[in-house]
């Protein structure tokens, strides 16, 4: 288990540091991590590759065609600025 010192827990941590009419709350809040034990890798490789085959057995996603792009006309400010701003770009 390591301590991992995170500026923005101090924000909970002086959050849970209050006083009421009956009493004074002293809390804190830190981060540790751990490291998963033998029986729970066996787990969450199981678990991913359940998921992988899950994955490649499901169809392909279908392909969307879009429609042709009509150029505007000339002159048409509203319309060339709505083109340029919100057509579908194709890379």
């Amino acid at each position: 288990m390591k301590y991992l010192p995170l500026r923005d827990f101090d924000d909970v941590t002086n959050a849970l540091n209050f006083d009421t009419a009956d009493c004074h709350v002293i809390g804190g809040c830190d981060l540790y991590t751990t490291k998963a034990a033998g029986a729970d890798k066996k787990l969450y490789k199981n678990i991913e590759n359940s998921l992988e085959t899950q994955l490649r057995l499901l169809p392909p996603p279908p392909t969307r065609r879009l429609p042709p792009r009509e150029e505007p006309q000339e002159g048409d400010e509203h319309t060339r600025h709505y083109a340029l701003q919100f057509a579908p770009q194709i890379l």
